[in-house]
């Protein structure tokens, strides 16, 4: 496996640790705290899209990033290849209350917003609305945050996935 794709892993699993750190020293400060989660589930879940890019080259199918696992697994399927790796990634991921089920719906909701549907180009959906940040407009509607606690177990649970598949990837 290439190098960069490796390294790229693992520089956003270290900006997700990092953004954890930030998530715990803000405690008591939901606003802040909140971001940081937002930012720590954006940094995991680019670490999951680069680790499925690396299993994309380690099994010899095509990867667009921006189909995911959903496509990911689809390719691997259309070229006739097992890929345990992506087997067990799209058996996490459809189950909701795994921490990758977890990790992905929330993803969605912050790319995304809420509900998350992936609006359809060019839709006035995919429009973000502007808000003011001077007078308060009503209730803000509600995203469901994940706890930090959560967090830990969203990124103890990738860092464990990681390391057992990379072993078994191992070329000998």
């Amino acid at each position: 496996m290439p190098l960069e794709v490796d390294t790229r892993v693992n520089q956003k699993l270290y900006f997700s640790r990092l953004q954890l750190e930030q998530v715990a020293a803000s405690e008591g400060r939901r606003g802040r705290q909140v971001a940081f989660i937002e930012s720590f589930a954006l940094h995991l879940y680019g670490a999951l899209t680069a680790y499925l890019g690396e299993l994309a080259r380690y099994h010899g199918v095509e990867f667009e990033p921006a189909a995911g696992l959903k496509g990911l697994t689809e390719s691997v399927r259309l070229a006739g290849k097992q890929a345990p790796e992506v087997a067990e990634l799209a058996r996490l991921g459809a189950q909701p209350s795994s921490w990758l089920g977890a990790l992905i719906a929330y993803h969605e909701v912050c790319a995304f917003g809420l509900g998350g549907t992936v609006p359809e180009p060019g839709s006035e959906a995919q429009r973000l609305p502007l808000l003011s940040l001077s007078e308060p407009s009503g209730k803000a509607p509600e995203v469901p945050v994940p706890a930090p606690s959560d967090c830990r177990a969203w990124l103890d649970g990738f860092s464990e996935l990681l390391e057992r598949h990379r072993e078994t990837m191992v070329e000998w």
